[in-house]
């Protein structure tokens, strides 16, 4: 079932549930750091994908069931790989496996792995970005987003072999970062951004335009003058950024809102920003709004932890919740589900 659907409509507005007004038509995209389908990182905790669950919509299976361990199913099939009843099997020297023209290049994928490891190294490729190095017996999950076409599973001096295999597509305006040094980290309480170079991006959005609504729950981990919460994809489309002094924030889509110095550092809380020309505000938890005029810019896209594009101005930031919106109904409720089912 499509997130985008509610699964139980009418919601109520018990604690910790979310609000039906979510599922009205106008929700952008909904980022949750511990809604499991949504994230998978690496042994080093880095997250290279975070996934939109308002929009998320899974593909059915693309990996023929019944062939993918038969050296007729891929293209090339490189002799030190061999078929064993319902598997594949390496046989410690270096090779490769390739699936021609299997992924679309932007889209996001989900593999799932069934590996028996007694020596050397699996890596699974699209032919040119290294998704997935398996260096363990297990059975794995990875997120990605196809740079090239190809599905590739190459041995480097891999010794063992592949029991299972799955590959669905997921839709979605998901947060997307494929460089290692640059991608933020998962813990339990939120996912950390570490203000020197981490930062994740949507594809373009065209419909996330003024009026915009963003909730985002997390934390200054620290502050540093003129580094952004988030921005568009122009340059200060749509920024939240630390400014003035600690711990003040500002909002702008061009135009610089006053400051708002309601959120202090390392302390969880949820900014509510409305990007709407001369009726925008800017609001933490719910002490009193700043009102101001953003200015006249959009979106476009939404890109985390730095100013547009990840060039500059990277924020160390906690985040536990982001939903982005083009209606400003249902603000109380939707401030409530974040604040309750966040502990906020």
């Amino acid at each position: 079932m499509a997130i985008g659907t509610s699964p139980c409509p009418p919601f109520s507005n018990r604690s910790g549930l979310p609000p039906g007004v979510i599922w009205d038509g106008n929700t952008i995209a909904w980022y949750k750091y511990n809604d499991t389908r949504t994230y998978a990182y690496d042994g080093g905790g880095r997250v290279a994908n975070w996934l939109d669950r308002y929009n998320y919509l899974e593909s059915a299976e693309l990996v023929n069931q019944l062939q993918w361990f038969t050296p007729a199913y891929w293209n090339t099939f490189n002799p030190n790989w061999s078929q064993v009843g319902n598997t594949l099997v390496s046989n410690g020297n270096n090779g490769f496996l390739q699936k021609n023209n299997f992924f679309v290049i932007g889209t996001t994928y989900r593999l799932r792995l069934t590996v028996i490891r007694n020596a050397g190294q699996l890596n699974a490729t699209d032919g040119v970005f290294t998704y997935a190095q398996i260096n363990l017996s297990g059975s794995y999950t990875f997120l990605f987003t196809a740079t090239a076409v190809n599905m590739v599973f190459s041995s480097v001096l891999f010794n063992g072999s592949i029991t299972a295999m799955s590959v669905i597509s997921i839709a979605g305006n998901h947060l997307v970062q494929q460089t290692a040094a640059n991608e933020p980290t998962w813990n339990v309480n939120g996912i950390i951004f570490d203000g020197a170079n981490d930062f994740m991006v949507t594809h373009a959005i065209p419909g996330l335009v003024q009026p915009t609504i963003i909730y985002w729950c997390g934390r200054q981990v620290t502050w540093t003058i003129n580094d952004r919460f988030f921005d568009g994809v122009g340059v200060t489309s749509g920024i939240v950024s630390q400014s003035a002094v600690s711990p003040e924030i500002r909002a702008a889509a061009n135009l610089a809102s006053p400051v708002n110095g309601n959120l202090p550092v390392n302390t969880f809380g949820i900014v509510t920003v409305y990007f709407n020309g001369v009726n925008s505000f800017l609001r933490v938890n719910r002490t009193a709004p700043v009102n101001w005029n953003c200015g006249v810019l959009n979106m476009l896209g939404f890109c985390l932890g730095s100013g547009a594009g990840g060039a500059a101005n990277w924020a160390n930031i906690q985040n536990k919740e982001i939903i982005i919106r083009t209606n400003i109904a249902g603000q109380d409720d939707i401030y409530n589900y974040i604040r309750n089912s966040n502990g906020i």
